[in-house]
């Protein structure tokens, strides 16, 4: 279905265009985008479907839908992003439950976004955040100080893994497998990333922001206010927003994510100009 697939093409960059670019000025992604890319993608798969009395490419479509909204609300659920760009995880899977015509490949289409949506976020992620740790060199420096400091054990640790091995071997005289050393040196790896990265958090990722500016989902960071308040990890609802507001709380600290969204369309864009 040439003509209903090149619609859905236009309808998925147009939504993550103006996602990215709301995303990144105000860590937020519209409601009307998000829900409006799933009911015009599956409104396009129905009309397709009867024009071309092929009901499997609307149930194709439903079934992405459905698997894309389970998997979105497991990384909600664990923090890995907002709410946003769950549901525009929801609109990916209704708008590729099957491939665009154009699409060349004998792969998962839907996995093939996934992955390239994975990677790109992660590069995407690492240079956000080295971007956000120059803008915030003082503060950034201080944190991950700081953090070297309450982690030397785990630094002593390692060291210890990597040179005992090879003192027990020149006492023995044995040969000692550079291989087994790997798993320290990438644990090391993962040991000074999760400290770059949290250190990038504590230093620039934390807002004092209006009551009046706050909206539903927004990450409250602030210990007593969520305990007060019975705010969830995974954000505040429009009713608590009217409670801060009624309380005469003025602002509130709110912990700011990663605009993830830029990544989502780039590695859309990625697979489709790829494949």
């Amino acid at each position: 279905m040439i003509g209903a697939d090149i619609i859905i093409v236009f309808l998925v960059l147009v939504a993550l265009l103006i996602s990215s670019i709301s995303d990144i000025k105000t860590f937020e992604v519209p409601d009307f985008v998000s829900y409006g890319l799933i009911i015009s993608v599956l409104a396009v798969r129905l009309i397709g479907a009867i024009l071309e009395s092929d009901l499997n490419y609307f149930l194709y479509g439903l079934f992405g839908f459905v698997v894309m909204f389970i998997l979105a609300h497991i990384l909600y659920y664990v923090k890995f992003w907002g709410g946003g760009d769950s549901k525009l995880l929801m609109g990916l899977g209704a708008a590729f439950g099957t491939k665009p015509y154009f699409i060349d490949t004998n792969f998962n289409f839907l996995l093939i976004l996934l992955l390239s949506i994975v990677i790109v976020g992660s590069v995407y992620g690492l240079v956000y955040s080295i971007a956000m740790a120059l803008k915030h060199k003082v503060e950034f420096k201080k944190e991950f100080l700081k953090m070297l400091k309450t982690r030397k054990l785990n630094l002593i640790i390692a060291i210890s893994l990597i040179v005992i091995p090879y003192l027990l071997a020149y006492i023995l005289k044995r040969r000692f497998s550079v291989v087994l050393i790997f798993p320290v040196i990438l644990y090391l790896l993962f040991h000074y990333v999760y400290i770059f990265t949290k250190s990038v958090e504590n230093s620039s990722m934390y807002d004092l922001i209006p009551v009046s500016k706050l909206t539903e989902g927004d990450w409250i960071a602030d210990k007593n206010i969520k305990k007060k308040f019975e705010i969830s990890y995974l954000g505040i609802e429009k009713h608590q927003i009217e409670l801060l507001r009624k309380a005469k709380i003025k602002k509130v600290l709110v912990k700011k994510g990663i605009p993830f969204t830029a990544a989502i369309f780039i590695g859309v864009i990625i697979v489709l100009v790829t494949f």
